[in-house]
């Protein structure tokens, strides 16, 4: 398992983009994080051995700083 916490910098509209590891939710997609300066946010994903994947179990986005 990993968690990642992700915080905008102070001018923010930065984004990530995930690389070919990582596997969407069960809706269908990876989380799109806030883009909001200073803004945090938190993903968590766990390892799938069978084909080499992160897959992505849990988010949650637009934590105010």
């Amino acid at each position: 398992k990993i968690v990642y916490k992700i915080k905008q910098d102070a001018v923010g509209s930065r984004v990530i983009t995930w690389g070919s590891a990582f596997r969407e939710t069960a809706a269908g997609t990876l989380p799109v994080l806030s883009t909001t300066a200073a803004y945090v946010d938190i993903v968590g994903f766990v390892y799938d051995s069978a084909v080499s994947k992160w897959n992505c179990w849990a988010s949650k986005l637009g934590f105010a700083s």
